[in-house]
């Protein structure tokens, strides 16, 4: 039996459906006004990055977060690497863009494990939910079915980072990223070694923040 027996469904402001599950009705009204808001921001800062990632010069913004999150050179956006980010940015935008299953609660990971999130991996081949989707996992090189995205519904009131998180979380639902290597909550500091450019760019959290960074404003200036 599913952790996540309370649904409700929500309209969102482009015609599709919000599903919020959660452990206990009670967290039901109170997040999914903070939910739906993430979400419009997240698409809105996707549509930013994708409008400057398809400028004909990358502006400075786009250039610094790039070498910061993706590994590339301090002045240069290679064309292969640029195409892969942006693919796999499409990939979220599309699956956000749609209509969104979110399990929310206190300690959302497998075996209720203390996680911001998590979206987990199926190898069967027939999704069986309607929120399943099957995306190409970069990790294990292979086709999985996806489900829900899980977030702690604490993390999920905590503005930028609840909104880092569920891209995060899209990320991993929508285009197969890994974990490869996690950023401290201020978005500039690798946990662990991050030396590989080829990992970074499948990294969750590179997208994540190179997202939120550079989809603030349609400009292009370097914060």
């Amino acid at each position: 039996m599913s952790r996540f027996q309370k649904t409700q469904d929500y309209a969102r402001s482009n015609g599709t459906t919000l599903t919020l599950m959660a452990k206990h009705k009670r967290y039901l009204p109170r997040l999914n006004g903070v939910i739906l808001a993430h979400l419009g921001s997240a698409l809105r800062r996707i549509e930013r990055t994708m409008g400057q990632l398809n400028a004909p010069t990358p502006n400075a913004a786009v250039l610094k977060y790039a070498h910061r999150y993706f590994l590339t050179p301090r002045h240069d956006f290679p064309d292969y690497l640029l195409r892969q980010v942006k693919s796999l940015i499409v990939k979220v935008q599309n699956g956000l863009s749609g209509d969104v299953t979110i399990k929310t609660g206190g300690r959302v990971g497998s075996g209720n494990s203390d996680d911001n999130g998590e979206v987990s991996f199926s190898a069967s081949a027939t999704p069986h939910k309607s929120y399943h989707n099957r995306v190409y996992d970069y990790e294990d090189r292979e086709m999985v079915t996806a489900g829900a995205i899980k977030i702690d519904k604490d993390r999920l009131q905590q503005g930028q980072l609840g909104l880092k998180t569920l891209i995060h979380e899209a990320t991993h639902k929508y285009a197969g990223t890994t974990d490869y290597c996690y950023f401290d909550d201020d978005g500039e500091t690798p946990r662990t070694a991050f030396t590989d450019r080829l990992m970074a760019v499948i990294n969750a959290d590179s997208y994540a923040w190179f997202i939120v960074k550079v989809g603030r404003s349609w400009n292009g200036t370097a914060h």
